[in-house]
């Protein structure tokens, strides 16, 4: 069994819609996400304002942190990308697009090593 991490972050679209853009987060995309097979769990963050000063990339004031498990984590991904492009997973004008879009990564777990 595989296990990952997707790591997802996000800045809201203006700081007009913050409040609106925590609750489409919270209530509806983080749910959708779950659903989707080998995503066990989901978890959102927020940039700590002792972190704030520091020179760290990216910068976005928002990490959503999904656990995956499955036989092979190079399928679970392309099912999230049909349920987005499907529009089972919403997608909302209230994130950030452009410069500030969404950046994700997958972080894959490690093997202990044999002795």
């Amino acid at each position: 069994m595989q296990q990952a991490v997707f790591l997802v972050f996000t800045h809201p679209a203006s700081s007009d819609v913050e409040d609106e853009f925590n609750r489409w987060y919270d209530d509806v995309h983080l749910p959708e996400v779950s659903r989707v097979p080998g995503f066990v769990s989901a978890r959102r963050f927020q940039l700590s304002p002792a972190q704030r000063s520091a020179s760290v990339l990216p910068r976005a004031p928002y990490l959503a942190i999904y656990e995956l498990e499955g036989e092979s984590i190079g399928e679970i991904l392309p099912e999230f990308g049909r349920r987005s492009e499907s529009g089972l997973i919403s997608q909302s004008d209230l994130v950030a697009g452009g410069e500030l879009a969404p950046t994700a990564v997958v972080y894959e777990a490690r093997s202990p090593r044999s002795e």
